[in-house]
């Protein structure tokens, strides 16, 4: 009982001292830190109102900007303000400024790291750098991280120079033509590594030459694509000749992260591929990674994907799309997992054959896919090996009849299938029983009807 009531005694201190590290000073909220320095967690004054931002507060030195500090959200953006940071600061956290609309700020000698979409909506920010800043540099506008070569936050219409590895986390973030060299999309070949929401709803405009034919220029240093990297970005350009935009993933890539190029689209009347060829390295397709269901891009534009390399895994709702997204080609030889609504209304021009290392085809997989190449029905193939068709896993698909069965089945959802399917099935296996038992149409795989009763 004693060492009871001495465990919710100090737990009870623990929370009170929690508590106390919080406080107000001026016009700032800050926290004491267990070093007995103060981070900066929050600001109350006036919109329009520069801020200077002190080295001491309530005899404690400021050495932090917190995340979110001072954030704001789109109703609420400060209208063109400088924000100077005092010497002592040493880290600014996740998002500090975010649409805080800083026109101007000192990145003191001392700040050793800055977090992640930290200026995100500062659109017309200078940075206030020391030529010999031994972290941080600013290049036509741009901010970088010296120690790993890797842009922060980036700056409309510049290009990237050669050397830096990183596109960091929500570096192009809403910036319009971003990361652009001689009229093209295109990264210096040392390029590593893009971040999260790197180019999120990111628009390149600037595609000016004359052939009929432009791909962009990424290199072969690239191995990962982070999440949401170029969810809504869009390319095009209504006042030049090129009819296709083809964006060729590099082999060297590895990754691609969650809903990569979701409603990703060109503009104005063209042809966008995403291509990913034989030799690549990708073995993945993740989580909406080319996810479409946006009907304000795109109107009149096509994107197709092509994916020659041998697919491991597909993630839930990978391939789904509407409206133009029309999948050319993928390598399903070696997969061995499909996503629930992988391809759910998804436009399929290739022809589905799904091998035996794939044993379970999820929930709403090809539901409601349809195909341009086989007057609008999908063709389906599956493989000896696969163990159970999960519900509604074809329904709406518009399948090139019938459909073979494969006696390897053990499971199948009664709802798999539209009613109207038909099928093959190998005599006195699960999927024959499941037929009968549902009043589906089928025959037995290699058994003839006897017409000899035609002659007696």
């Amino acid at each position: 009982m004693k060492r009871c009531c001495y465990l919710l005694l100090a737990t009870l201190l623990l929370m009170l001292a929690s508590t106390a590290s919080a406080a107000t000073s001026g016009n700032f909220k800050y926290e004491i830190k267990g070093n007995g320095t103060a981070t900066i967690t929050g600001y109350s004054g006036a919109s329009d109102e520069n801020i200077i931002i002190p080295q001491m507060v309530d005899g404690y030195t400021v050495a932090a900007i917190g995340d979110k500090a001072f954030y704001k959200d789109e109703k609420n953006r400060k209208i063109g303000i400088s924000v100077t940071l005092p010497e002592s600061v040493k880290s600014i956290g996740d998002f500090a400024f975010w649409n805080a609309n800083v026109t101007s700020i000192n990145l003191p000698d001392g700040l050793e790291s800055i977090g992640k979409g930290v200026f995100v909506g500062c659109d017309e920010i200078v940075y206030r750098v020391s030529a010999n800043h031994p972290m941080f540099a600013v290049i036509d506008g741009a901010l970088y991280n010296k120690a790993k070569k890797e842009l922060i936050q980036g700056k409309e219409g510049t290009s990237i120079p050669e050397g830096i590895r990183i596109i960091g986390d929500y570096a192009c973030y809403r910036i319009s033509d971003c990361g652009i060299a001689e009229g093209k999309m295109a990264l210096p070949s040392t390029i590593e590594e893009i971040g999260d929401y790197a180019f999120f709803e990111s628009w390149n405009s600037t595609w000016s030459s004359d052939d009929a034919q432009q791909s962009q220029s990424w290199g072969e240093n690239i191995r990962k694509i982070g999440d949401h990297a170029f969810e809504h970005a869009s390319v095009g350009n209504s006042h030049n000749r090129i009819d296709e935009v083809i964006f060729q993933i590099p082999d060297s890539v590895e990754e691609i992260g969650e809903a990569c190029f979701k409603n990703f689209e060109v503009v104005a009347n063209k042809r966008g591929v995403i291509s990913i060829g034989a030799e690549s390295k990708l073995r993945n397709i993740p989580d909406k990674a080319f996810y479409k269901d946006d009907w304000h891009l795109g109107v009149n534009s096509e994107m197709y994907i092509r994916c020659e390399a041998p697919i491991s895994l597909i993630g839930e709702y990978a391939f789904f799309g509407r409206q133009g997204r029309l999948i050319e080609k993928l390598n399903l030889e070696h997969i061995e997992s499909i996503g629930k609504y992988a391809f759910d209304d998804a436009c399929i021009q290739f022809f589905v054959k799904i091998p035996g290392s794939c044993k379970v085809i999820s929930e709403g997989a090809f539901r409601d896919a349809v195909s341009t190449f086989a007057r609008d029905r999908v063709s389906i193939q599956l493989s000896d090996g696969i163990e159970k068709i999960e519900s509604q896993a074809f329904q709406n698909s518009a399948i090139k009849q019938p459909v073979y069965l494969p006696e390897s089945l053990e499971d199948i959802a009664t709802d798999a299938f539209d009613s109207d399917c038909q099928f093959i099935v190998e005599k006195g296996s699960y999927a024959y029983r499941w037929a009968n038992e549902n009043a589906y149409n089928c025959t037995v795989n290699g058994e003839e009807q006897n017409l000899d009763w035609l002659n007696n």
